[in-house]
């Protein structure tokens, strides 16, 4: 008889109530114990390697740079990634690239291709982009670009920028050197 009454109660809650809970991977890595957040940052970088070794050569990352995201309303991770996707094998040739992980039901994770090949990242980033961050919602870096007297190889000049994607592709929507950040922006 309990049970009945404590189910018809419930029963009375509006939907919208239930429809607020939500499990947010961010907040559940920031909540992790050291062990998960370990776990995860040991688990992906291999699979963003593997991935990018299958596309092209000179692949580098930083571990770090596997941030939580949130793309359509799912929680997943982001990883930027330096590659020479034509294995031209010149200094040149390397470019940042994202890739969207995701997990699978089963608990494995999975690179999300949909959103993660070379043709879906602009070529118009900056050459190295060395961290990546979330601020007031939106995805930005930071990085080098070069500067007018630099060598092909060597950017020299420090960026920020924000990066989102449009129609499919990565994009960088907006640049400054990193002596100009506005104070409302920085990492």
């Amino acid at each position: 008889m309990r049970f009945k009454a404590f189910w018809m109660a419930l029963s009375l809650l509006p939907l919208s109530c239930l429809a607020d809970i939500k499990v947010d991977l961010a907040d559940y890595i920031a909540q992790a114990s050291e062990p998960k957040r370990a776990e995860i940052s040991t688990k992906l970088p291999p699979i963003v390697e593997q991935f990018g070794k299958s596309l092209g050569c000179s692949f580098s990352m930083d571990p770090r740079n596997i941030i939580p995201y949130q793309l359509e309303g799912k929680s997943v991770f982001l990883a930027v990634y330096e590659l020479d996707v034509g294995c031209s094998g010149t200094p040149t040739a390397t470019r940042p690239l994202m890739a969207i992980l995701r997990q699978s039901p089963g608990g494995d994770y999975f690179i999300d291709a949909d959103y993660s090949m070379p043709k879906q990242s602009s070529t118009e980033l900056p050459k190295h982009i060395s961290s990546l961050f979330i601020r007031n919602d939106d995805l930005w870096y930071q990085g080098l670009t070069f500067k007018a007297a630099d060598a092909s190889c060597c950017p020299t000049l420090d960026v920020t920028g924000r990066i989102a994607l449009e129609n499919g592709v990565w994009k960088e929507h907006q640049r400054m050197p990193l002596e100009r950040i506005p104070s409302t922006v920085t990492p």
